[in-house]
């Protein structure tokens, strides 16, 4: 018996180590889950990116540019911006005064302008303000487009009125201390319109047509300042090779009518419908003889002289001189911001402001009280918006530069 005593402690001892090896390994192994059917890539599709649609596991993965594609939707929609409060118009207008100044003496186009939309335009403003006009003439009206300019921040309160030369003067290069165009908020060009016009010349210095263009020496026609409408049309007629000199000087429209009816000057554009109501001599064939109209539309009196066999020498410009097509361009581009009296507000008005000040203009120049006023006076009306002229001026600059360049000869820069 003692001679097998080890072996079977030996066998036991196996058996014992064999199933102490087997419990580790379930130990180590039972919860190990089976291998996956595809092994993991070097750069599998990570669950941490999930596309704005997920893609099912069943199909194949996307490309790139498919994923992308439902990004779209994320875009933040305009109404998330956080309102503006409402602005009362009412409130903020209501008791206060509207000041036009206008850069002109009293009794022309300009101060008569103002002063009929200083009745009309407070009707069409929230809480109807006041409104009154002064007059702060000087260098063609610069000097009341820079006081307008040094009222910045503008408050909606304040409106200058100058002329449309100043405009296109500083777009050509021009320099005018204390004004830069594209600075002003432009509250619109009440008389943009196909405006009806003459060019006439005392009888007795011409009495027709012929004796006009065949004369052996230039006739003077007065105007205020170069630059100042419609002084660039009247330089165009020069330049087109017509008769004409030019005389500076006047102080407006009033001055220059005085002027032609005592002969100072012997040709003018300020013979127009609204001129007969303080000259009705003016329709005498004796007195005053019309030549051509440089405007769209003849006057109203002269096609009524007309309907009676007067004037029948009387036509359009174009039918008068033989321009080159630059020429014509510049005459063109000139007339885009044709209305010669601007009403702008200060630079910095808050949009909110002009914005109410431009629609009450808008409505106010459109209106049949305002229209009735000024046909009553013999002035034509037409409306160019503000932001329609703040964009016009902005682009001016945009022309050929053989154009730009005659544009600058009407206004007489060098």
């Amino acid at each position: 018996m003692g001679i097998h005593k080890r072996p079977i402690q030996s066998l036991v001892g196996m058996v014992v180590l064999v199933m102490t090896l087997g419990m580790l390994l379930a130990a180590c192994g039972g919860d190990e889950p089976a291998p996956p059917a595809a092994p993991p890539t070097a750069t599998p599709v990570p669950a941490a990116e999930p596309t704005a649609t997920p893609v099912p596991a069943a199909k194949p993965t996307p490309t790139p540019k498919k994923a992308a594609a439902p990004a779209k939707p994320a875009a933040p929609a305009k109404p998330a911006a956080t309102p503006t409060p409402s602005f009362d118009a009412a409130g903020y207008f209501g008791g206060k005064t509207i000041r036009f100044t206008v850069g002109f003496s009293p009794g022309g186009g300009f101060d008569a302008f103002s002063r009929i939309l200083a009745i009309h335009v407070p009707k069409f403003v929230p809480g109807n303000p006041r409104a009154v006009v002064t007059n702060l003439p000087g260098a063609a009206s610069l000097l009341t487009a820079r006081a307008t300019a040094g009222r910045a921040p503008g408050n909606g309160l304040d409106i200058g009125v100058f002329t449309q030369g100043l405009l296109i003067q500083s777009l050509l290069g021009v320099e005018f201390e204390g004004f830069k165009p594209t600075e002003f908020v432009f509250v619109g060009l009440p008389d943009n319109t196909p405006p009806r016009g003459v060019i006439c010349i005392r009888t007795d210095s011409a009495n027709s047509l012929d004796a006009f263009l065949k004369s052996s020496r230039p006739f003077r026609l007065g105007e205020s300042q170069p630059g100042s409408s419609p002084a660039p049309h009247e330089e165009w007629l020069g330049l087109a090779g017509l008769p004409i000199k030019m005389i500076y000087g006047y102080q407006g429209t009033a001055d220059v009518r005085v002027a032609f009816e005592r002969g100072e000057i012997e040709v003018t554009t300020r013979c127009d419908d609204s001129a007969l109501k303080t000259y009705p001599n003016w329709a005498d064939p004796s007195v005053v003889t019309p030549l051509f109209h440089h405007t769209q539309l003849p006057s109203e009196w002269v096609v009524q002289g007309q309907a009676k066999g007067l004037y029948p020498w009387f036509k359009p410009l174009k039918e008068v001189v033989d321009a080159t097509p630059t020429m014509m361009k510049a005459l063109e581009l000139e007339t885009s911001l044709a209305g010669s009296r601007v009403y702008a507000l200060p630079p910095g008005t808050p949009p909110h402001i002009a914005n109410v000040i431009r629609t009450a203009f808008a409505d106010a120049v459109e209106s049949d009280g305002f229209k009735g006023d000024m046909k009553k006076r013999g002035y034509t009306t037409g409306l160019l918006t503000g932001s329609e002229l703040q964009k016009r001026v902005g682009s001016f600059a945009d022309s050929p530069p053989e154009v730009i360049s005659m544009i600058r000869k009407m206004y007489q820069i060098k």
